[in-house]
């Protein structure tokens, strides 16, 4: 759902980014056919925003941060103050994120 609501909004004009937050069983990169570093990699070391952020092949303006490897404390990762300068940093380059998490 979170992949379709970003491609109608990216065709729409809005340069559109999708947060690939269910860091305990990913599966939006899976469904693209995409793997890379993301939003764990980001939390625990330097690896500049830029590096993490990746085109959707064949739709304009859709992007994707993957979660990155599945850490042993996934609760705890969101909690981190890197998640607050991720999400300031996101508002400056996008119209639109869409956050995937896990289901309630």
């Amino acid at each position: 759902m979170s992949t379709n609501l970003g491609a109608v909004l990216a065709l729409s004009g809005k340069k559109t980014l999708i947060l690939e937050f269910d860091i305990r069983k990913p599966k939006i990169l899976k469904g693209l056919g995409m793997e890379r570093k993301g939003i764990t990699n980001f939390i625990v070391s330097n690896v500049p925003l830029s590096d993490l952020i990746h085109p959707v092949p064949e739709v304009e303006n859709l992007f994707v941060i993957p979660c990155g490897p599945i850490p042993p404390n996934p609760a705890e990762m969101l909690l981190d103050d890197r998640i607050a300068e991720l999400f300031r940093l996101l508002r400056q380059q996008f119209d639109t994120v869409i956050i995937d998490t896990a289901p309630v």
